[in-house]
C-alpha cells in the first residue's frame, strides 16, 4: 500500500497526522541546522528519522529545507542534488528499519520563502530528482499565497506528479490562483494545505 494512501485513510477517520513526531513547524535556525547535518553528519539525520518513526510519525521530512536556495546560489548545483538524494534515501532507510514501509510517508521539504530567479532550472533539477527518488509528497514552504513567484513554482512542480502541500504561517482555506485553475485545497494540519493531486 502506498504511504500516501495511508495518510488519506487517517483523514477519513479524522485522525490527526503526526509530522516528524509532532515537530511540525521547526524554527528557521533548526531547519538550517538539519540541512547542515545532512551534509556533514548523515548518521545523525538517520537516527533522528528513526526516532521519529518509532515515536509514531506519519510523515518524515527529508531535512532538505533550504536546499533549493543553496542550489540557486551555489557554483556547484549538482552537488546539492546529491545531498537532496541523500535526504530522501535516509528517510526511506529509517522507515524500512522500523518496518513501517507503506505506513509512513517521505515528505520532501523545499523552502520557497525566497523567489527563484534562475528561469526554473533549480525546480527542474528537483523535479528530475523526484522522478528518480520517488518521495511520497512535496512540502513547499512559503510566506503567503501572494508571494511573488509562488504560483510559478507550484506550476513547475506539477510535472513531478506528486501530492503537494503548502506550508504557510497562516494557510488559507482557499487560494484564488489555484481555484482559477480548477484546483482545490484541503486543510492537512495547522499551517498546511494539500493541493489536490494532479
Amino acid at each position: 500500500m502506498s504511504a500516501y494512501i495511508a495518510l488519506r485513510e487517517a483523514w477519513v477517520v479524522d485522525r490527526p497526522l503526526v509530522i516528524d513526531s509532532g515537530k511540525r513547524h521547526r524554527r528557521e535556525v533548526e531547519r538550517r541546522h538539519g540541512l547542515r547535518q545532512l551534509v556533514a553528519s548523515p548518521g545523525d539525520v538517520l537516527e533522528r528519522h528513526r526516532r521519529d518513526v518509532r515515536a509514531g510519525a506519519d510523515v518524515v521530512t527529508t531535512a532538505t529545507w533550504g536546499i533549493a536556495a543553496a542550489t540557486l546560489v551555489s557554483p556547484e548545483p549538482d552537488r546539492w542534488m546529491t545531498i537532496a538524494r541523500r535526504g530522501v534515501r535516509l528517510a526511506r532507510l529509517a522507515i524500512a528499519a522500523q518496518k513501517r514501509v507503506g505506513k509512513v510517508a517521505v515528505g520532501f521539504s523545499i523552502d520557497s520563502t525566497m523567489d527563484f530567479s534562475d528561469g526554473g532550472s533549480t525546480i527542474s533539477r528537483l523535479v528530475e530528482l523526484f522522478h528518480a527518488e520517488h518521495p511520497d509528497l512535496v512540502i513547499l514552504e512559503a510566506r503567503s499565497p501572494r508571494q511573488p513567484m509562488l504560483e510559478q513554482t507550484v506550476r513547475a512542480l506539477e510535472s513531478a506528479r506528486l501530492p503537494l502541500w503548502l506550508s504557510m504561517p497562516r494557510a488559507p482555506r482557499s487560494i484564488d490562483w489555484l481555484e482559477q485553475r480548477g484546483k482545490r485545497t484541503r486543510q492537512v494540519d495547522r499551517g498546511l494545505v494539500e493541493i489536490t493531486r494532479w
